[in-house]
């Protein structure tokens, strides 16, 4: 998946509605921005930097794949 920054709404919007993706998680990027992580129930996933710019609220998906797999183990 290629996109150009879209208006964040609409980005959520569209991956949920063409792949079944939701939120899974977030986090905060060193330069002000935000990660989050959209994975679908089929494994499809979506990574989305949401820069720390003024103005409109956007997402810019920069990666997208398949087999996504969570692993919960201890942190520190």
């Amino acid at each position: 998946m290629t996109l150009a920054c879209v208006p964040y709404p609409d980005l959520v919007a569209m991956l949920a509605t063409e792949y079944a993706e939701v939120e899974f998680a977030r986090g905060a990027e060193s330069r002000g921005g935000v990660v989050v992580t959209f994975v679908s129930p089929s494994g499809t996933w979506t990574l989305v930097v949401v820069p720390p710019d003024p103005g409109p609220l956007m997402g810019c998906p920069v990666a997208s794949g398949d087999h996504f797999m969570a692993i919960v183990g201890e942190l520190g």
